[in-house]
């Protein structure tokens, strides 16, 4: 058991195998992430065709968050989508049917039961914002 040639080759086999084990654990994580394994809470609600509000939100806007400012000052619930891989944000549009090219945040949907009645893309003034809340929330 002390041949230093077996020592040798019993080291390249663990090395090896360890090499082995953390390349299959990487695929395996690669493969959970675009096998759509993610579901975010605006993905869920379109495929239980629930009927709410979201809000489409990017880094670095500002009117992003005017926006959200406006939604609470009014007290309009709605949940948030962010451009990610977690929130699933490409399979929603494609639950939606709509063309994700088009929509620029901040960006305000009003679904019903799993179903677009309307969306405001682009949001740059306060008074289109105040008039699609007024038109189709309600608020």
């Amino acid at each position: 058991m002390r041949d230093p040639e077996f020592i040798s080759l019993r080291n390249k086999v663990l090395i090896g195998l360890g090499i082995f084990i953390v390349f299959i654990t990487l695929i395996i994580m690669i493969m959970y992430r675009f096998l759509g394994n993610y579901s975010g809470k605006v993905y869920e609600d379109v495929v239980a065709d629930k009927t709410f509000v979201f809000l489409q939100v990017s880094d670095n806007c500002k009117m992003c968050d005017s926006v959200i400012n406006v939604l609470d000052e009014r007290d309009i619930k709605y949940e948030i989508l962010t451009m990610s891989l977690k929130d699933r944000h490409e399979d929603v549009y494609k639950v939606l049917k709509v063309d994700s090219r088009n929509i620029k945040a901040p960006g305000l949907f009003y679904i019903n039961k799993g179903e677009v009645v309307s969306y405001l893309s682009d949001i740059e003034k306060e008074d289109e914002l105040n008039d699609f809340i007024d038109n189709y929330l309600g608020g």
